[in-house]
């Protein structure tokens, strides 16, 4: 599917159309051709903010830049969701002036992975380690986003959701999160110690697996 034109907002800074290429080249099958292309956004976005320092234009280009990418993330594609993941994952790293509500708006970009109707498992493996690099990186939002999201895998894995890919997200977000943010997990971890044991005993081998990975984490 190609890339739809950009939004208003973003032209001044995108005059050459080199931002709907870098879209376009997202959407691939190819692993590396996906990491190359979300790096070289980075890049570009790097670049543009050098350019116009703290000035409204560029604001208004991460704002169109953040509507494209969650209209990728959104898409009942996976590889249009994949590439929106893989741009998030590399634009975490990108300070700018507002980069608190950047990283509640990526957080709230990854949840609809996880809760999505059409993201097979690869995608929701690419979104939950994501989460984990925003984890890391998220400065004092993490707390925030962390705390929703141990708490969601946790019910979601205490209830025995009968839906196989939030059963799936719940172990790997446990999994990233115990490793990307370990103390505030161990505020959870009596909980999590009860609740893995509903992946442990899951009817499918990659839940099985994955929880035996969270539970190493959070031993560690």
């Amino acid at each position: 599917m190609a890339a739809a034109p950009a939004r208003d907002g973003g032209r001044e800074l995108d005059a050459d159309g080199a931002l709907e290429r870098l879209l376009a080249d997202l959407v691939t099958r190819v692993d590396e051709q996906r990491r190359l292309a979300a790096t070289a956004l980075r890049e570009y976005v790097e670049t543009k903010k050098l350019e116009a320092g703290e000035r409204e234009s560029f604001s208004r280009f991460l704002n169109t830049l953040s509507g494209r990418i969650f209209d990728l993330i959104n898409s009942a594609d996976n590889l249009e969701k994949q590439g929106g993941i893989e741009a998030v994952d590399q634009l975490i790293d990108v300070r700018v002036k507002e980069n608190d509500h950047k990283i509640i708006r990526f957080a709230n970009y990854l949840r609809g992975v996880f809760t999505s109707p059409h993201a097979d498992a690869q995608t929701i493996l690419m979104a939950s380690r994501a989460l984990g690099h925003l984890a890391r990186e998220g400065g004092p939002m993490t707390a925030d986003f962390v705390e929703f999201e141990l708490s969601t895998a946790l019910e979601w894995l205490d209830s025995g959701d009968r839906y196989e890919a939030r059963r799936n997200a719940a172990v790997l977000i446990l999994h990233e999160l115990a490793k990307a943010a370990p103390t505030l997990f161990y505020q959870h971890v009596s909980v999590f110690l009860k609740c893995i044991w509903v992946a442990l005993t899951d009817s499918h081998v990659s839940i099985r697996e994955s929880g035996v990975k969270a539970l190493a984490a959070c031993l560690l």
